[in-house]
């Protein structure tokens, strides 16, 4: 991950925010911080990882255009985000399975040696 020190992003209150492959800083990064972050982008992967079978499927069946293809990859990076919105919709929580799983396990060092594929929704 790359980490930049910036004033700007992020924005407001936040310290810290993981825009893959990127991981954007207004204070010192601390070992538990850069792990949290660090799942952020494995979560951010597997979207993308998504985004892209899609894609594939797509050029397989219908042929490659490229607004298309730029739509099915924005389609998967947002839904990032609005698996979030949704899951802390229904469970009637502040915090959505993505961020729940960070949470959880920023302060396991060696949690993404063994996190499975798409582990915030596995319970």
């Amino acid at each position: 991950m790359i980490k930049i020190p910036n004033k700007l992003i992020p924005f407001g209150n936040y310290k810290y925010i993981t825009i893959w492959p990127c991981l954007f800083y207004k204070e010192p990064l601390v070992p538990i911080v850069i792990n949290h972050e660090n799942i952020h982008g494995r979560q951010y992967i597997e979207f993308l990882s998504i985004g892209l079978i899609l894609l594939l499927i797509k050029i397989l069946i219908f042929g490659s255009g490229l607004i298309n293809t730029w739509l099915i990859l924005a389609l998967a990076l947002s839904a990032f985000y609005w698996v979030d919105l949704i899951d802390c919709a229904f469970n009637k929580t502040d915090r959505g399975a993505l961020e729940r799983e960070c949470y959880e396990n920023e302060n396991n060092l060696n949690y993404l040696k063994t996190r499975k594929l798409f582990q915030m929704w596995r319970k």
